[in-house]
């Protein structure tokens, strides 16, 4: 199985952050009755700016079983933006600070950097 890239993180306290998503992705994991790993964090997360950068790769079927668990309690929940609402709102409940969006969406910083430019 092929890894891939689902959700950018951009973090101001990586040594708490981490293990909070972890903590969080292990417990989607289990209720979607998921065996095996299916998600890890990038080996390699990149400071810039005072901020942590780095992705979160899962296993297709991981998202497919997530999304299916999601559906039969929401019937809204459809995709692997349900699973992106889910994390986001778990990190707010925990005060984190930590910013999460689907891989390939607009830059955190697009704005800072195109005024940068000028």
């Amino acid at each position: 199985m092929v890894w891939i890239p689902l959700f950018e993180v951009a973090s101001q306290d990586l040594d708490s952050d981490a293990p909070l998503l972890r903590g969080i992705l292990d417990r989607i994991q289990q209720i979607s009755l998921y065996e095996g790993n299916g998600y890890r964090l990038d080996s390699e997360a990149q400071f810039a700016m005072g901020w942590w950068f780095y992705t979160i790769h899962v296993r297709e079927e991981f998202v497919r079983r997530a999304v299916e668990h999601l559906h039969a309690q929401d019937s809204k929940a459809k995709d692997e933006r349900a699973l992106l609402e889910l994390v986001q709102k778990e990190m707010k409940r925990h005060q984190s600070r930590a910013n999460i969006k689907m891989h390939g969406q607009k830059s955190f910083f697009a704005g800072y950097w195109a005024w940068l430019m000028r």
